[in-house]
């Protein structure tokens, strides 16, 4: 049966699912993390956003780089294009790094204005962004550069005026470890776990939504 899309649109829908849940299985050890499971949060994000949205505005920060990356990074911007342009609704990515913008153009070329990649800083342009995000999803700067969780926290503040009772936050990187959570995720998600929002699924990733939805 159909897990994202509706029933008119089958095939997509079993290919969606092929890439999340087969696909995005990860096997590889970080950040002292055993299992990747991507595979498990996207497949929640995508379940929730067909059920809440009709025509979601999804913003990803930190676009897609290295060629069908599935288990490693996730392979994010064009598991979310082909989504989007099935169920409706539009993607707006954002990178620093120009190389990364033109792979990310290139690989999503097949979804139109479904996908926008805007080459800006991450926090200026989610201050600047003006319009409701539903699904907000931070992956930006890597956990191997200083102040990665930092950068990751003041992004949720520029980008929270836009955030509403419904929206979805998703943070990749962010594992429990040791009674806290480590990675991108490590200040913003205690932080919003005291200012009203709650866990939907905490793996590698950790998405959350508002306390009263």
């Amino acid at each position: 049966p159909p897990r994202y899309l509706n029933a008119d649109s089958p095939a997509p829908d079993v290919q969606l699912q092929h890439w999340i849940q087969t696909l995005c299985r990860g096997n590889r050890q970080h950040l002292n993390h055993p299992y990747q499971d991507r595979n498990r949060s996207f497949d929640l994000l995508l379940r929730e956003s067909s059920n809440r949205f009709e025509h979601p505005t999804f913003v990803e920060t930190g676009t897609i780089r290295s060629e069908e990356d599935w288990s490693g990074a996730g392979f994010s911007t064009y598991i979310f294009g082909q989504y989007l342009q099935r169920h409706g609704g539009v993607l707006h990515s954002v990178d620093l790094t120009p190389a990364h913008c033109e792979f990310a153009r290139t690989w999503t070329e097949c979804f139109g204005e479904t996908v926008q990649v805007h080459q800006s800083d991450s926090l200026k342009f989610l201050q600047d962004f003006g319009r409701p995000i539903d699904v907000l999803y931070l992956d930006s700067l890597d956990t191997t550069e200083p102040g990665h969780a930092d950068h990751a926290y003041e992004e949720y503040q520029r980008a929270s005026p836009w955030l509403h009772d419904r929206s979805l936050v998703l943070f990749d990187d962010t594992p429990w470890n040791q009674g806290a959570f480590v990675g991108k995720g490590a200040r913003a998600v205690p932080w919003l776990l005291n200012n009203g929002w709650r866990i939907l699924y905490a793996g590698y990733q950790v998405l959350l939504e508002r306390d009263n939805p």
